[in-house]
């Protein structure tokens, strides 16, 4: 208690001391100016001469007579002062006075430290006192600028300690892993996530079976109609599942019902977490710092953060290699393996590279680039940029792994799946073929031998001797998509080719009739509530404040209790808490695969005690619930279309603003154009995405570019809208109120008819 009082006195004398500051600058300055001025006086002698010695004794008639100022004291020209002007000489000020006794006008000497000066010395102490008053005003500015920029610093790392606090707490919890099974046998991500947990020694989780509903396929290495065998499944020793918890599809919770399996549910039951990388990583980071397991995340913890929509390496480890286990033929190798054999010959390419080839080499002489030690003119690196000197300091260091020269989740990830597949092919022909690929497998086969255990996969004695070798481009994984289309550069002339097509389209035929007007009260919401509470900085938070305002009204005239929301792509949830803060009689899903947004979002709604907010790690497609609204605030790219589609799926009502139109690329159960209407005037798929690059050209008012940039936003939104109208919906294409808010203020409202 008495250091609250203090806190309090301290914070008044803060407040009120800028007071205390003006007045002592003033009292300085004052007593500065009065020294200056009584030693120039006694300088000049004044009140020790005659002012009046030079006049003759008819003219001083101010001596035995009265008079009258005619003019004021004032200075003497200098012309007067050189001329000797007996007025002027003494103090070089004069004044014009009548005697009254002859009626005649004469000039007299006068005292300067009368009003004149006292006029001066007073204007200057208001200057100097405005100027006080201006740099004292300039410090408490700053000062208050500089106090808030602290405690935002502060809060923070209240957060962060909170934050790591709660780490502490979850390594000593217990996660809940869901995995799906039938007949001894669970799915095969399941199956992967397992091994990995496995092999990096991990326990702080508990595995509850799920019985799955469908019919499996089974795996007694038959061929299917189509030659094609199948691995969906996977068989384990009975051993492994006695340490399974098994429960019904009726005992499933809420939060494991709407997403698919396996899932990981955190100790304290606050956070969902789904798809294979997501969960690897969640587990590891739980672990702590100091366990083993962390080394497997590689540089910076970063190994497979990238979600799979964006990552071409996250793909072919989470998608494209557990593909392959579900549709394979005995004669012909799978695509990944070719695919991993170009990836191995290639350099190797980590953000720490040159730090590593310095280790290695350990060479005395080295030269500096870029503020960076790299490998001397032992690689001939003169002239070569920095990204080329990286490229070639990559053929120094071994692929031997995955990433380069240390094991990550990545290569357990991948062995677990090609270790099924050689189950089908002979380790000769993977040597003659794949190299690259059998040194790797046979390093990883020595460290995973115990890991690896607990999979009852016998060898198919259905092997062949010949072993057809499928076609890829030779490239590496970590290369760009070979499946984005180049749009950069897209020409005028192009673009108006596009744009004479699609003159058919009426892009204002969705035009929003009810305007999203009226003023979001965000005085009612408590800070944690607030974008503020985001950690967002005063002018982002006021800015983010407009964009949200159109999407709560909307959404507001939308909602009915009960309702179920899902804010796709939450990042740290500055729409879905708002929106579960003012509607307390509905649920709201956030859904995000960014862990350090999610968190961020945890931590706020944990603050908030929000009992009706769920949160799921993970993307998109891992959501399978059913669900009223769906909401989403900048989703990027394709993810529009996904949550879009998603939302159709559902049957629900939706409120989406796209961003990042460029973005835009293939994607997997999506074709575009999407509507039948933009489909029939035969746009191309590469004459789409040039336009919905063109669509991020809106640049500020004045750049020429704008109004077509908006031109291309509104046809690549109408054809979201004339699909959705297609499937049902009453659509409509509103504007974020205000539409300076941000340049990509498009809100698409769908509505079931």
């Amino acid at each position: 208690m008495l250091k609250r009082k203090q806190l309090l006195v301290l914070e008044r004398a803060l407040k009120s001391s800028w007071i205390g500051v003006f007045a002592d600058y003033l009292a300085r300055f004052s007593v500065v100016i009065l020294g200056v001025e009584t030693y120039f006086a006694s300088r000049e002698g004044f009140g020790l001469i005659n002012i009046h010695s030079n006049t003759s004794s008819s003219d001083v008639c101010w001596d035995h007579s009265s008079y009258d100022v005619i003019v004021e004291c004032h200075p003497c020209q200098d012309y007067e002062r050189v001329s000797g002007n007996s007025a002027c000489s003494p103090t070089g000020y004069k004044e014009k006075v009548l005697c009254k006794h002859n009626s005649k006008e004469v000039e007299k000497s006068c005292e300067r430290v009368l009003w004149l000066d006292e006029r001066k010395f007073w204007l200057f102490e208001a200057v100097m006192a405005l100027g006080s008053m201006v740099s004292t005003s300039f410090v408490i500015v700053r000062q208050n600028s500089l106090n808030r920029r602290a405690m935002r610093r502060i809060q923070r790392q209240i957060n962060s300690i909170i934050y790591h606090i709660s780490v502490d707490i979850e390594m000593e919890q217990r996660h809940k892993l869901f995995v799906s099974w039938k007949e001894n046998c669970i799915s095969v991500e399941s199956y992967i996530i397992l091994f990995v947990l496995d092999h990096c020694g991990l326990s702080n989780f508990e595995v509850f079976a799920i019985e799955e509903q469908d019919e499996i396929h089974k795996n007694d290495n038959t061929k299917n109609s189509d030659g094609f065998k199948c691995l969906t499944w996977i068989p384990l020793r009975k051993e492994k599942f006695q340490s399974f918890c098994f429960i019904t599809e009726a005992e499933k919770n809420n939060s494991i019902k709407t997403v698919k399996l396996p899932a990981l549910v955190s100790g304290d039951s606050t956070l969902t977490i789904v798809g294979l990388c997501g969960v690897i990583r969640f587990l590891i980071k739980a672990a702590g710092k100091n366990h083993i397991s962390r080394e497997f995340l590689g540089f910076r913890y970063s190994c497979l953060s990238a979600p799979s929509e964006v990552s071409i390496w996250t793909r072919f480890c989470e998608v494209e290699s557990i593909d392959a286990l579900k549709q394979f033929r005995l004669c012909i190798f799978p695509a990944t393996f070719p695919k991993f054999e170009n990836h191995l010959k290639h350099p190797v390419r980590t953000h720490n590279i040159l730090k590593k080839v310095n280790v290695k080499t350990s060479l005395q002489s080295k030269t500096k680039v870029n503020g960076k030690n790299i490998i001397d003119d032992t690689l001939n690196i003169q002239n070569l940029s920095l990204r080329d000197i990286q490229r070639r300091a990559g053929t120094i260091l071994d692929h031997k792994f995955a990433e380069g020269e240390d094991i990550t989740i990545s290569d357990l990830v991948l062995f677990s799946t090609f270790y099924l597949l050689m189950k089908f092919y002979k380790r000769d022909l993977l040597k003659k073929h794949f190299p690259a690929m059998e040194c790797w497998y046979s390093l990883m086969e020595t460290l995973c031998r115990d890991s690896i255990s607990f999979v009852s996969v016998e060898d198919s004695p259905e092997k062949n001797d010949c072993v057809s070798i499928p076609k890829v481009n030779e490239f590496s994984l970590y290369s760009k998509d070979s499946g984005r289309s180049d749009k950069l550069g897209t020409c005028q002339s192009v673009l108006n080719k596009i744009f004479e097509k699609l003159s058919v389209i009426d892009v204002l035929q969705f035009k929003c009739k009810e305007e999203l007007a009226g003023e979001f009260d965000w005085s009612v919401l408590p800070k944690d509530a607030h974008p503020l509470g985001g950690d967002l900085p005063p002018s982002r938070a006021n800015r983010k404040c407009d964009q949200l305002q159109s999407i709560i009204i909307a959404v507001r005239r939308l909602a009915k209790p009960g309702d179920v929301l899902v804010d796709f792509c939450s990042g740290g949830g500055h729409l879905g808490i708002v929106l579960a803060f003012i509607l307390p009689l509905c649920s709201v899903v956030l859904v995000d695969n960014k862990s350090e947004s999610v968190d961020r979002a945890r931590r706020r709604v944990e603050r908030l005690q929000l009992k009706n907010v769920s949160l799921i790690l993970g993307n998109v497609n891992y959501f399978i619930g059913n669900f009223d609204i769906g909401v989403t605030l900048h989703a990027c790219g394709s993810a529009t279309d996904r949550v879009l589609n998603k939302c159709i799926v559902k049957n629900a009502n939706f409120v989406i603003c796209p961003c990042c139109y460029g973005a835009v690329q293939p994607t997997t159960n999506i074709q575009y154009p999407q509507s039948k209407e933009m489909q029939d005037t035969l746009l191309t798929q590469s004459e789409y995405f040039r336009l919905a690059h063109s669509a991020d050209q809106t640049h500020d008012k004045d750049n020429e570019k704008t109004p077509q940039g908006f031109k291309c936003m509104d046809l690549i939104d109408s054809d979201r809208a004339l699909f959705a109208s297609s499937q049902g919906y009453k659509v409509s294409l509103c504007k974020l109120k205000p539409e300076n808010c941000s340049p990509k203020n498009n809100l698409i409202i769908g509505s079931r008819r």
